[in-house]
């Protein structure tokens, strides 16, 4: 089944969702299903114990805090997920390096196939070449569980909301150490486990030793530019792996000759006869 990806522009757009239990011959399965209101559309299947959040009243708590403006809406993976982006209407850009600024936003996101609840994560749009990345900062997300049964919780909302724009006050340190720290680009592509094929297109941009900025930039710019298919999801998740990088400046040596043997051990089986 094609799985459909909609903008969506006002909360009206997003269609209401109610539960039905599943049965068989009568019997309960303790699994539901989460139809879509008037078209009878399954967009998720969890066991009777799954507490909803529709997806409308996620878009329309963050709607009504005032602070921010929705920059961006989607609806993904048939409706069963959804991902809002927001910008602070008074949040100045952070200057990470010098002539280098992120405008600090965050992105809420909402499942109805049990893979997450309310979450917030942090993430930012680089005023140098509009990637979209997240925060390098531990890890990129700041809460979920932001819901008590089916009510959001609008103070924890608010407050990793807070916090994921926080991030970047703290990225600056970690990035302004990254762009000195140097180290093998294949090593450090292998380290985080991102794949062979985008490594092949990221190497060619690279210097054989270069810095963890500059590897960490063009993972970011592969991910954000080069893959048009990939989903949110998809791209988040290699968002992640890129952070992964900035820990490497905490690697021991005997941990970055462990992972270049490693490294070697791989190429080797992988080579053509």
């Amino acid at each position: 089944m094609e799985q459909y990806e909609t903008c969506i522009r006002k909360a009206d757009e997003i269609p209401r969702v109610s539960i039905e239990k599943l049965n068989i011959r009568g019997n309960d399965t303790r699994y539901i299903a989460v139809v879509e209101e008037g078209t009878n559309y399954t967009v998720g299947v969890g066991t009777n114990k799954y507490q909803l959040v529709q997806h409308r009243d996620v878009y329309e708590t963050v709607e009504a805090l005032g602070e921010y403006n929705i920059a961006n809406t989607k609806l993904y993976k048939n409706g069963s997920r959804m991902c809002i982006e927001i910008e602070g209407v008074d949040t100045p850009p952070v200057e990470v390096l010098k002539l280098d600024e992120v405008k600090p936003m965050a992105r809420i996101m909402n499942s109805y196939d049990g893979s997450l609840s309310v979450a917030v994560c942090s993430f930012g749009i680089r005023k140098v070449c509009t990637n979209g990345m997240v925060a390098p900062v531990g890890t990129s997300w700041v809460s979920s569980n932001v819901h008590l049964g089916n009510n959001i919780d609008l103070n924890k909302l608010q407050n990793n909301i807070t916090l994921a724009f926080g991030l970047w006050d703290k990225s600056k340190d970690v990035i302004g150490r990254s762009n000195d720290f140097k180290i093998d680009s294949e090593v450090a592509l292998f380290y985080i486990n991102f794949p062979q094929r985008y490594r092949k297109m990221a190497l060619p941009n690279l210097k054989r030793e270069d810095t963890i900025y500059n590897i960490w930039n063009e993972v970011t710019r592969i991910v954000s530019h080069e893959l048009p298919k990939l989903k949110i999801a998809g791209r988040m998740e290699h968002q992640k792996k890129a952070n992964k990088l900035f820990n490497i400046m905490n690697v021991d040596q005997k941990t970055v000759n462990r992972i270049s043997r490693e490294l070697k051990e791989y190429n080797e089986r992988n080579v053509k006869p």
